[in-house]
């Protein structure tokens, strides 16, 4: 059977959407469809009211999307680099100049996400795979919201992240490193059931194992 089917939702400025559901459900794969990483058989894709045709990582990302994955270690981050490194990853197109990085141009937004994220490093320049599982975490969030994305697809955000933090990742996230003058961010958060229902302020879909949401 397919991962999902029967989706339908809309997404406002400013709104976080949690898509919960077991093991197995499709959350994983519905994101990634989303993004473009995976092929959907069918659906459309609406983005400020234009549709998308065939989405692809590169495509959604230049149209305003992020995406971080369940799988930190191997999809998200790469650990050899440093955490200066993982935190430009995703918009070195934006900060490289005809094919030449430049370091002057990425330490603003590492020093942005480090402080707005309030990621515990002491030195941005050490490897990612020295941090803790929380702290890489956001570095994967941070590395996303550098590309200043309009919409987030976030994957288990709160996945190895203190379960006393105060605020929830999705509503962190569509705030964190948001320019004054830009609109309000758009968070869709997939998790396990229960975890992004018991959120304040997070509208809830029950994604079903044998897919579809109501």
């Amino acid at each position: 059977p397919p991962a999902f089917h029967d989706i339908s939702f809309e997404l406002r400025r400013g709104e976080v959407l949690g898509i919960a559901g077991l093991l197995g459900s499709g959350r994983t794969e519905l994101l990634r469809a989303i993004f473009g990483a995976d092929a959907a058989s069918g659906g459309e894709i609406e983005l400020d009211g234009e549709r998308i045709e065939r989405p692809s990582p590169r495509r959604m990302r230049d149209r305003g999307l992020g995406y971080t994955s369940e799988n930190r270690k191997e999809e998200a981050l790469v650990q050899e680099l440093s955490i200066h490194a993982n935190l430009v990853l995703a918009s070195l197109d934006r900060i490289a100049r005809r094919g030449w990085i430049h370091p002057a141009l990425e330490t603003p937004l590492v020093r942005t996400q480090i402080e707005g994220l309030h990621i515990k490093v002491g030195d941005a320049q050490l490897p990612v795979s020295s941090l803790s599982g929380g702290n890489q975490q956001k570095v994967v969030v941070g590395n996303w919201l550098n590309t200043a994305p309009k919409v987030m697809l976030l994957d288990e955000p709160s996945r190895g992240i203190d379960i006393q933090a105060r605020e929830h990742p999705g509503e962190a996230v569509a705030v964190d490193g948001r320019g004054e003058h830009e609109p309000e961010r758009r968070v869709v958060c997939a998790e396990q059931l229960g975890d992004a229902a018991a959120q304040h302020d997070v509208r809830a879909e029950e994604a079903h194992p044998l897919g579809g949401v109501v």
